[in-house]
C-alpha cells in the first residue's frame, strides 16, 4: 500500500481536528517527492556498479552481470529515509526502487531471461539521469 492511501484510509476513519494533521500528512508527503532528484517511471542509468558479494548482497550474486555502472534502468517507488540519531536530525536519503528491461539471472551452466521484474533499491548516489535522452 502506498504512503498516500494509507493516510487517506486513517483520515477516513477519524473526525474534527484530526483531519487537519492528515491534511498536513498529505502536504509533508508532497513536498518530500517533489524533492526527489528523480520521478517513478523516469529512465535512468547506474552512477556506479554496486559491489555485489556473498558478504554484503548474497541475494545479488545472480544478477551481478547486469548491475553494472551504465546498465539502463527505470525508476518504480521512491522511498525517503530520515536519518534521528538521538535530538540531531541528520537529514536523510531517498531510496529507489529500480528494474531493468533486460533481467536475466546467470545459474552454474547458463544465462536465463526472465519475464518478472524485480526490484532493486538503491540510494540516489547510485543513479544519473542519461544525457540527451541517450
Amino acid at each position: 500500500m502506498k504512503p498516500l492511501e494509507v493516510i487517506d484510509k486513517l483520515e477516513a476513519i477519524v473526525s474534527g481536528d484530526s483531519k487537519y494533521y492528515f491534511e498536513k500528512l498529505r502536504h509533508y508527503y508532497y513536498g518530500c517527492m517533489a524533492a526527489s532528484k528523480f520521478k517513478e517511471g523516469d529512465v535512468v542509468k547506474l552512477s556506479k556498479t554496486p559491489v555485489i558479494n556473498n558478504e554484503n548482497a548474497p541475494g545479488w550474486m545472480s544478477a551481478k552481470h547486469f548491475l553494472i555502472k551504465g546498465a539502463i534502468v527505470t525508476i518504480r517507488t521512491i522511498d525517503y529515509y530520515h536519518i534521528n540519531d538521538g535530538d540531531s536530525h541528520k537529514g536523510g536519503y531517498y531510496r529507489y526502487g529500480i528494474s531493468f528491461e533486460d533481467e536475466s539471472y546467470v545459474t552454474t551452466k547458463e544465462l536465463i531471461k526472465t519475464p518478472h521484474h524485480h526490484l532493486f533499491f538503491l540510494k540516489e548516489e547510485s543513479l544519473e539521469h542519461i544525457p540527451n535522452g541517450n
